[in-house]
Parts: structure tokens; C-alpha cells; sequence
């Protein structure tokens, strides 16, 4: 296939232009530069994240008369005239309206008008950036943005309704549009919404550009707020929320999750493989993205019902894409493991076949992070791989 651009000088002249090949490139390896996060229990870093993890803590609390002002009317079950028992969460313990709007070079105005998702999306953003070592516009100037979501309460809070302003703040393309405007990223920019899986399928879609060379590097992320009575009405009257706001992951008395605040942002990038030993990455060597698979439930029991024999396909299509001997060096695997009695006994026994087919059933630890800081919706995909690279890094597996 050939490319021309129109060149108009006098006359339109078509003039060739060099066509852009897109091929895998198999002697490159896709790590992690960075990692910055938001989540609940005052956590601000990986570190604090993996110490919480070690300690056994749970983040969860009654929700916050100051984060939801339907909050007594949905505990009384008066909420849209259904019966809401909801009382708990985990929820990001600081004033969301607080926000340096100088420094991300917007007004007053608008920054009253942003969605308070997309101001995290951009502290978050900007210290990832600080920690990779992007000093230099250069670096980013091909950067790719990736970055997945599924809530916007706050169009629900907005009183300006028809304002332009508000309009661009709570616009789902401004997601990812508006960190690679600030940071002058000109790669690939993708706002997704797959709803839970958001942000896993963005890390897939930036592993996939990076290792076919549409971009060098990526910034990966996702984020999450509950924000309103309404979000989590609907949800409760879906039956996917647990009355206290407690995830009991892969337990007996699963019975739903609880929501969760956070964001977290990844950069990530494609490092050559003789360039890799000595580097310091946070996804050194054994922390890389050997394989990303993304596929759909297709038709199941309903459209938000898991289906076992696809989930199972797509870990078999994953591991196929390793050799034996990486196979083989499985010692933990980090689950969605919500806590809904539907879900997990799903995802167990997927995941069972999978490993059993493969030879890989016995000593293979399962866990999630759910249990500990609850379902971050859009951003929990991130949260699991987060975790992931912390067991490695700890090699708390042995």
C-alpha cells in the first residue's frame, strides 16, 4: 500500500510518502519506568501500597457524609425509591477540590469544571513522568497516553449545565487528550472503557504500540471515584455491591464488593534486550510484559455475566505466547477475585484449567487486592499488576 500527501504550492501535486511498517519487534522488551498512585489508606507509592499488603490491613470505612451528600437518605434505602443498604467502601481520604491549577495551567474557572478523576489522572501523571526521567520535552514527544475509565458522576454534580467548560471536563476523550496535551505527548492517545477491565486493556493496547513501534514509550493509567448515591444505587440495585463495603475475595460468604477510589499511572517503555541488565527499571528483567492478551466474554448469561470457556481461551491463548521455561517459573498469579459468589467460582476454575493444562496446577500462589483496599473498577488492573511487580520485586512467593 502506497501513501500521498497533497502538496499545494501553485499546483496540487501528489507527492509520495514513505509508507510506515508496523512489524513486532522480537528483540525488544516492554518494562516499567514508573509507577504513581493514589489509593485508599493514605497511600501515595508502591512502597506504602506493598507495607499495607504485608500488614493485612483493609482501607474499609463507613462512607463519608462529606463525599456523598445522599448519603443518609441512601443508607435509609430512600434513594430512588429502592432498598440501598450500602454503609461502606474505600474511599481517598483527602479534599478532592484541592488542586494546584496554576501549575497544570489552567483558571479557576476551569479547574471547578474538571472532573476531579481527570485531576488526579494529571498529579499522578506528572509525578510518573518526574520518576521515569523524562526531563527533556524529547522524551515525550512520541510518547503514547493510554488511559482507562468508566464513571463520570460528576457530570450528575455539575450545576452549569450546557457550560462549555464543564463539557470538556467531564468529556471521556479528555481523559487521555487532555494529559498528552499538557505534556505535549504527539503518540497514540486512547481513552478506553471496557468497564472493569479499563485499564488492563489500555496497558494491552500500549504494549501492543510500543512493541510494534508506534510509539517508544506509553503512559499507562487508570482511574477511579465514587462520587455520587447514584452510582453506587445502581450498582447496589445490580446486586454487585456488598452491604459493608467488604471484598471477601474467594471466601465462602462472598456476597459483593466494595467500591474503591484511586488512580495509578505506569510509564512504560520499550527497552532493547541487551540493554536491560543493569538498568534500573521497576520492571527489571523478571518483572517484564512477556505476553497481553485482551478478549470479550462473547455471549454469555447476561451481558455482565463471566463466561468460564472464554476466560480459559484467553489464558490459554496468553501462556501459548511463552516458551516452556517461562511457563514453568509461574509461582504467583494476581486474580480480578471481586468476591461476587458469580464471579470468582467463574474465574477459579478457568484459571484452574488453564494452569492444569499446562502442567502448572501445583504450587502456583492466587491472590488479589481486593480484599485489602476493594474493586477500583477501571483503575483494578492496574492495582493487580502493581501488586504483581511488588510479590516479584519482594519475591514474596519463595
Amino acid at each position: 500500500m502506497s501513501f500521498y500527501e497533497l502538496s499545494c504550492g501553485g499546483s496540487c501535486i501528489p507527492q509520495r510518502v514513505e509508507e510506515r511498517r508496523y512489524v513486532t519487534k522480537k528483540d525488544l522488551e516492554v518494562v516499567i519506568s514508573s509507577i504513581a498512585c493514589r489509593l485508599p489508606g493514605n497511600i501515595s507509592s508502591p512502597d506504602q501500597f506493598w507495607a499495607l499488603l504485608k500488614e493485612g490491613r483493609s482501607t474499609n470505612q463507613r462512607i463519608p457524609a462529606t463525599r456523598i451528600a445522599e448519603r443518609n437518605s441512601l443508607i435509609r434505602g430512600e434513594f430512588n425509591g429502592g432498598n440501598v443498604p450500602v454503609e461502606g467502601g474505600h474511599f481517598l481520604n483527602f479534599d478532592l477540590a484541592r488542586f494546584d491549577a496554576n501549575f497544570f495551567g489552567l483558571s479557576a474557572l476551569e479547574a471547578s469544571a474538571l472532573d476531579p478523576q481527570q485531576r488526579l489522572l494529571l498529579e499522578c501523571t506528572w509525578e510518573c513522568v518526574e520518576q521515569a526521567g523524562c526531563n527533556s520535552p524529547k522524551d515525550l514527544e512520541q510518547c503514547g497516553v493510554f488511559i482507562g475509565f468508566m464513571s463520570n458522576e460528576y457530570q450528575d454534580l455539575s450545576e452549569q449545565q450546557g457550560n462549555a467548560l464543564q463539557m470538556l471536563g467531564t468529556s471521556a476523550s479528555a481523559f487521555s487528550g487532555r494529559l498528552a496535551h499538557f505534556l505535549d505527548c504527539r503518540g497514540p492517545t486512547l481513552s478506553i472503557d471496557t468497564a472493569c477491565s479499563s485499564s488492563l486493556v489500555a496497558l494491552q493496547l500500549a504494549v501492543e504500540a510500543i512493541r510494534t513501534g508506534r510509539c517508544p514509550r506509553a503512559i499507562v493509567g487508570g482511574v477511579n471515584l465514587t462520587l455520587t448515591a447514584k452510582g453506587l444505587a445502581q450498582r447496589a440495585n445490580a446486586g454487585m455491591l456488598s452491604e459493608d463495603g467488604c471484598c471477601r475475595a474467594f471466601d465462602i460468604d462472598a456476597n459483593g464488593y466494595g467500591r474503591s477510589d484511586g488512580c495509578v499511572v505506569m510509564m512504560i517503555e520499550g527497552v532493547p534486550i541487551e540493554n536491560l541488565e543493569g538498568k534500573p527499571h521497576w520492571g527489571v528483567i523478571e518483572a517484564n510484559f512477556f505476553a497481553v492478551e485482551c478478549g470479550h466474554d462473547g455471549r454469555s448469561a447476561a451481558l455482565t455475566a463471566p463466561n468460564g470457556l472464554s476466560q480459559q481461551q484467553l489464558l490459554a491463548r496468553c501462556l501459548e505466547r511463552l516458551n516452556i521455561e517461562k511457563r514453568r517459573s509461574f509461582r504467583c498469579w494476581e486474580c480480578h477475585g471481586t468476591g461476587t459468589a458469580l464471579g470468582d467460582p467463574v474465574e477459579f476454575l478457568a484459571l484452574a484449567k488453564s494452569l492444569n493444562s499446562c502442567g502448572l496446577a501445583k504450587g502456583v500462589w492466587l491472590g488479589t487486592a481486593k480484599a485489602n483496599i476493594g474493586h477500583m473498577e477501571a483503575a483494578s488492573g492496574l492495582v493487580g499488576v502493581m501488586k504483581a511487580r511488588e510479590e516479584i520485586y519482594w519475591k514474596n512467593f519463595k
